[in-house]
């Protein structure tokens, strides 16, 4: 019976080891200009399930965030930042694009 006991406490460290996590790391460009700015993105990003470290650098606008796919996609963690109150640069340029290209406001019009 020790034997036992033995064998599964040392087993539980192993056990713990082989769930395989898929994080990643990635970066994009979030507008903002201040303090506030910084402490509202981040707060954000931490409360999204499966995020597990986010930094936005104030002078490069470089959001850096650390994630588990398995929890997260990153298409979530943009509609949760921009649900904040921020702009992200990608949606800056589909803004302008669709602006400045008129063939495509007619692409939807059935």
């Amino acid at each position: 019976m020790k034997k036992i006991i033995i064998l599964l406490i040392a087993l539980c460290p192993i056990i713990g080891f082989a769930q395989k996590k898929n994080i990643q790391k990635t970066s994009f460009e979030v507008e903002g200009v201040c303090g506030m700015c910084k402490s509202r993105i981040e707060k954000k990003a931490f409360t999204i399930k499966g995020v597990k470290s986010a930094t936005w650098d104030i002078p490069t606008h470089q959001f850096s965030v650390i994630y588990d796919t398995s929890k997260v996609d990153l298409l979530h963690i943009h509609e949760e930042i921009a649900a904040a109150g921020t702009t992200l640069l990608w949606q800056l340029r589909q803004m302008m694009f669709m602006l400045t290209c008129q063939c495509v406001a007619y692409m939807n019009v059935k």
